[in-house]
């Protein structure tokens, strides 16, 4: 149950429309044109905004996020998620809280700032589990055992490779409204 979310006031025209921004960024994204999907991302989270759909709003977010990550921009992805984690914890929303608790927890591993890490990935891993997402809660676990192999074995940045590991619920997320 998403408890706490609004349904919103969503008019058949506004709901079609968003679901077109939806779908072009879905595309976009499908065919590895992050940038491309940006500007569909941006359409959507406005109409769904606009229309209190919070629902809408946060998921379309993650995704916004997920294409900032993909494009090299993890501030940005870094602050969009910020924001999601905010929204979802004013809607008692955990399971968004703890996939943004998570994504947030995956950039800052990423930019070596392990202590914040450690504390984004161990509230979504809480979070995730109190809810039962075993997706979410996989992929906190996954990134808490590379930021730990980080600071005591190598000592060295993670691999690039292992941006990967950040967004394995994706397939989670596209369920829409």
């Amino acid at each position: 149950m998403m408890g706490g979310w609004l349904a919103g006031g969503l008019g058949w025209a506004d709901e079609a429309g968003a679901q077109t921004c939806v779908q072009k960024a879905e595309d976009a994204m499908a065919s590895g044109d992050y940038a491309a999907s940006l500007p569909s991302w941006k359409a959507a989270l406005d109409i769904y905004r606009q229309d209190k759909n919070l629902h809408g709003e946060l998921t379309t977010a993650v995704r916004l996020a997920d294409a900032y990550h993909s494009l090299g921009q993890d501030r940005l992805a870094e602050l969009t998620l910020e924001e999601v984690k905010t929204l979802s914890q004013h809607a008692g929303d955990k399971r968004m809280e703890a996939l943004a608790q998570t994504g947030i927890g995956a950039l800052l591993t990423l930019s070596t700032d392990t202590a914040d890490a450690e504390g984004c990935l161990t509230k979504g891993l809480a979070l995730a589990r109190q809810v039962g997402d075993l997706a979410i809660a996989a992929t906190a676990e996954n990134n808490l055992g590379n930021l730990y192999a980080y600071q005591k074995n190598t000592m060295r940045p993670p691999l690039p490779t292992a941006r990967h590991s950040i967004w394995p619920v994706r397939r989670e997320i596209k369920r829409w409204p």
